[in-house]
């Protein structure tokens, strides 16, 4: 019994010691990288890491010192390569505060706050087509909705729906010369335009307009003499891309009947005119347009259609032919917002008819026209006035000689709704 007692605290003696080799050899061989007791000694165990020999390594040797990895996670900064660094310029210095953003004050001299007004045509409550989706001016949609607004330009270039233009103009007491004739010319006119826009194709806009010309004269004398008054119906075509992007083109096509309505019509009554240019956007403010167009008169043409124009929040400048105009925006009333241009036109429109002499057959009335007017733009609505001067106007007859008109004043009034 003696013995048994002897033999079994040396066998447990013996265990013991067996055991803390083992365990010593497992965390030394790197069976595990660091004991999972929260009482363990760190720098010991690092030691013990890197000095471990080669042919006792495990399958998960540690490539960095565990106080490596325990520094990571410590509120000590973490380890960055030695090349890297902040790129320059990527935020404010130490110490400099950020400036605000200042807003500007709202002005009443800004191309784009003009009076904002609701325009029945964008929205279809007029019983037009309308701009899908559009919010009219000074009203709130839902997001993303389209918001339309006058602009520096008005509603140009493009406008869907209807839209009625009529002008008035007098032309008074102008003296006439060559061809037989004697005394003055007076002349009142009235044109009328009922336009239809809307879009066509995908990227593409169609434009046709209805056109109602009136001509009344009275004089001059002896020559071949003008008829009292004609009359001109027109049915306008007209095809486009939007002007939304660097190119934009157009082309268009007008029949017309143009006659005086004393006796029966021939084929010279009947005109077709036509045209075609291509924009194209050189920088935010100038474009340039290249085309020609045709035209079905006394003596058929063919003359250059397009120009430069320049466009700002104030001016623009449409340096074309055959109408060219330079405009200043003026700023906004409570009702409209206002224009000042300058405008040059040339001018030339056939007729079929008899005139005073009794001489039948087809002439031509050609000018240039400067004029000075005022307009003023509510939105859904404008209307201009504007005085000058006509130029170089002359009366070609097919069968009977020339007249010439001497330079004489001009007054014209106009209405878009």
């Amino acid at each position: 019994m003696k013995l048994l007692h002897l033999w079994l605290p040396a066998a447990l003696l013996i265990t013991g010691l067996s055991s803390h080799s083992r365990a010593a050899d497992v965390w030394s061989g790197s069976l595990i990288p660091f004991r999972p007791s929260a009482c363990c000694d760190v720098s010991s165990a690092a030691a013990d890491v890197q000095n471990v020999p080669a042919e006792r390594s495990g399958w998960f040797r540690l490539t960095a010192s565990p106080s490596v990895i325990f520094r990571a996670q410590s509120d000590d900064a973490v380890p960055t390569p030695p090349d890297a660094a902040a790129p320059a310029g990527s935020g404010p210095a130490a110490g400099d505060a950020v400036p605000p953003v200042e807003l500007p004050e709202p002005s009443t001299w800004n191309a784009f706050s003009p009076p904002l007004t609701p325009d029945p045509f964008l929205d279809g409550s007029m019983g037009q087509p309308g701009i899908p989706g559009a919010v009219p001016p000074g009203t709130v949609g839902p997001p993303g909705a389209p918001i339309v607004t006058p602009g520096a330009n008005g509603g140009r270039p493009y406008r869907f729906g209807l839209e009625q233009r009529i002008d008035g103009w007098v032309l008074p007491n102008a003296s006439a010369s060559g061809g037989g004739a004697t005394g003055r010319l007076d002349e009142v006119g009235t044109n009328y335009d009922l336009v239809h826009t809307a879009p066509y194709l995908p990227g593409w806009i169609v434009r046709k307009t209805f056109q109602f010309r009136y001509r009344g004269w009275n004089g001059p004398l002896g020559g071949g003499g003008l008829p009292g008054s004609a009359f001109r119906f027109g049915d306008d075509f007209e095809i486009q891309t939007p002007a939304g992007g660097p190119y934009s083109m157009s082309f268009g096509i007008t029949p017309s009947i143009n006659t005086d309505m004393n006796r029966s019509m021939t084929w010279k009554a009947f005109q077709l005119d036509g045209r075609g240019i291509i924009w194209t956007q050189l920088d935010p403010y100038w474009s340039l347009g290249l085309g020609a167009m045709y035209w079905d008169r006394v003596d058929n043409r063919v003359l250059p259609y397009g120009g430069l124009v320049y466009r700002d929040d104030y001016w623009e400048w449409r340096l074309t032919f055959p109408e060219a105009e330079v405009r200043l925006f003026l700023g906004n009333e409570y009702l409209w917002s206002k224009w000042i241009y300058f405008r040059g036109r040339y001018n030339i429109e056939a007729y079929e008819g008899v005139g005073a002499g009794g001489v039948q057959g087809e002439f031509e009335i050609e000018d240039w026209q400067l004029t000075l007017g005022l307009q003023m733009d509510a939105g859904y609505y404008r209307w201009f006035i504007e005085n000058g001067i006509v130029l170089d106007r002359t009366i070609d007859f097919q069968a009977a000689p020339d007249i010439r008109i001497a330079t004489s004043y001009i007054a014209r009034i106009g209405f878009r709704y």
